[in-house]
């Protein structure tokens, strides 16, 4: 017979016999190996797939110990006629699957949104540079802990408790693990009967909309803001309302009058990563109050803050019951594990159950279980400890990053406080959609611009995440994706040659730059200032005179003027040309692409 190729995965967590008994039964049940024909000899199907003849027997035999096989004495291992029975395989017809898809297209009333989230491909994890958000990280994952916990959840009384039909009910455990753990971090005060375990904080959001909004129903969502949560609700409500955000996140202006309902995401606004200023917290919880409009509040990365302690929640501050909180595990154990939650009052938790119990009843209860475990045995706490300290010299380093590699004000990251991802603002003419799509040729995974609505005409954004990848890799993707930066702006990008301005010689440089005091400001928008001494030594501040300090050396060789910082820039030495415009000077490189601005202070007047 001519021997069906399979093809195993090398890097795959199945053993190589257990590959060849999936891949064998995939074949039998779709018809890629009929009935009546022989199989390949465990020696030759060992040949093909360069395993041993062992590996190949063993697979065989339990395929027979199953009954997917049967032998013939003196002839060789065959399908079992009788595992098929009752198996109607597909239609081969095409006119016939032609009607039947024309026959149920007419009939769907569900329309795919036109803005869909796309997603990652399967094998994002084996790009060199993935800055993609809420992907599974082997690295960080508690596997011993949540090991443990999975092995309290299988013993007998425990697979009693959680195995029986539970009806509409939680987990006991977990309600109670979230109300008195998860929820006074955030300042939450909730009884057990106002909370509900969803699959994930997005199917909280589906039944939000199904509960609440019909065709008379006007929702505010932020822009940018996140996509797939505007998708749902354009299901549902009759129209949406396009709230601006700015560096203190929602912007609180009239345009909540008309709202119904309002989606914030404010710990770390998504995309963009601003944290709701307090006095926005306030004026937002009293618009509601005075205009009758209820908030849903998606908390989705509540926990990373560097540069503060976390602001309230808005459910915390609410004394009206305005606010329905929302929020999940994703984030913090694994997007698969598919758990969230939310905290509304109990009339709409009871009728949310019952909601919920015609879709599915109740997310699995030994997931469930395994997760009250979790929190309750500490693990939940350490493990945040970890994602913080991981999460934050990421964050940190890719500021870092963004700052070294690409020219300034070029390139700004909006303002935040913590959070995972940052939110990068590039020159008018950037095309970020072919950024990511070229990006991605070259190794450097970024995340699609449909998982983020934004405002019209806003190319030139995209979010750079640090969940799935390593600090020592940050820094060298960054340097590559500057590069394919360079090449697609071409010629609209100022360089040396092309700049407006005068060129400086060494001879005017080494008359101006003795004394003189440069100041600047970061990609992440924070103002620096240092002083070039005589005897060619620096010092500089970033922020007011109690920032941060750093100090340096500075020379010239060459045709370059070259600066060296203790800490700043990774401590590189780097060399410029410069070029002078009023009173600003630009830098250059080696290769004439513009590495930076500063303003330049002297005692004299540069206009003269």
């Amino acid at each position: 017979m001519n021997t069906a190729l399979f093809y195993l995965d090398p890097d795959s967590g199945m053993s190589l016999q257990h590959q060849i008994r999936a891949k064998l039964i995939e074949a039998i049940m779709d018809g890629t190996l009929p009935v009546g024909v022989r199989l390949p000899s465990s020696r030759q199907l060992a040949k093909q797939l360069d395993v041993s003849r062992n590996t190949v027997i063993s697979a065989y035999q339990q395929l027979i110990d199953e009954n997917y096989l049967i032998t013939q004495e003196r002839s060789g291992c065959y399908i079992n006629p009788d595992i098929l029975k009752g198996h109607l395989g597909v239609s081969d017809n095409e006119e016939e699957c032609h009607k039947d898809n024309q026959f149920w297209r007419e009939r769907i009333r569900f329309k795919e949104p036109i803005k869909r989230s796309s997603g990652y491909p399967p094998n994002w994890s084996r790009f060199p540079y993935p800055f993609v958000d809420s992907q599974f990280d082997p690295d960080l994952f508690p596997v011993a802990e949540w090991r443990e916990c999975v092995r309290i959840t299988q013993t007998g009384q425990e697979i009693y408790e959680w195995a029986g039909d539970c009806g509409e009910s939680d987990d006991p455990i977990l309600i109670e693990q979230i109300r008195t753990k998860l929820l006074p971090r955030r300042g939450i005060s909730a009884q057990a009967d106002e909370i509900l375990v969803t699959v994930g904080s997005q199917q909280a959001l589906f039944m939000i909309a199904h509960m609440l909004f019909d065709k008379n129903t006007c929702v505010g969502v932020e822009r940018p803001g996140y996509a797939d949560a505007a998708n749902l609700f354009e299901l549902y409500a009759g129209s949406i309302e396009h709230l601006d955000v700015d560096g203190d996140g929602l912007v609180v202006a009239d345009s909540l009058n008309k709202c119904d309902y309002v989606y914030t995401t404010p710990s770390h606004q998504y995309p963009t990563a601003v944290t709701l200023s307090m006095e926005r917290r306030l004026e937002l919880l009293q618009r509601a109050e005075e205009n009758d409009f209820a908030i849903i509040e998606d908390d989705y990365d509540c926990e990373a803050n560097y540069c503060g302690n976390p602001r309230p929640a808005l459910k915390s501050l609410d004394k009206s019951g305005k606010v329905i909180y929302v929020s999940s595990f994703s984030k913090i154990l694994s997007p698969g594990l598919r758990l969230g939650f939310l905290v509304a009052p109990k009339s709409f938790v009871r009728q949310a159950k019952a909601l919920r119990r015609l879709m599915y009843q109740h997310p699995p209860t030994n997931n469930q279980r395994a997760v009250g475990f979790f929190l309750s045995l500490g693990h939940y706490d350490a493990l945040m400890r970890r994602l913080n300290r991981v999460h934050e010299e990421r964050w940190f380093e890719l500021r870092r990053a963004v700052n070294a590699c690409f020219p300034q004000p070029g390139f700004m990251i909006t303002p935040s406080v913590g959070g995972t991802a940052c939110w990068i603002e590039g020159p008018e003419d950037l095309d970020a959609a072919e950024l990511i799509e070229l990006a991605a040729e070259r190794g450097i995974l970024l995340e699609a611009t449909d998982t983020y609505s934004c405002r019209p005409n806003q190319n030139n954004c995209f979010r750079l995440s640090v969940t799935s990848i390593g600090t020592e890799h940050i820094k060298p993707g960054m340097e590559q994706l500057a590069k394919l930066i360079r090449d697609m702006l071409g010629n609209s990008r100022e360089t040396y040659d092309s700049c407006t301005g005068r060129p400086l010689s060494i001879q005017e440089l080494s008359n101006l730059l003795p004394g003189a005091t440069l100041r600047g400001v970061t990609a992440y928008g924070e103002p620096y200032e240092f002083k070039l001494w005589t005897d060619g030594h620096m010092d500089g501040v970033l922020g007011d005179d109690q920032g941060e300090k750093d100090f340096g050396r500075w020379w010239f060789d060459g045709d370059y003027w070259w600066r060296q910082w203790h800490s700043w820039n990774y401590g590189e030495s780097r060399g410029f040309r410069a070029v002078l415009d009023k009173n600003i000077i630009k830098w250059f490189d080696d290769q004439g692409d513009l590495v930076d601005t500063e303003t330049l202070l002297l005692e004299k007047d540069l206009t003269e």
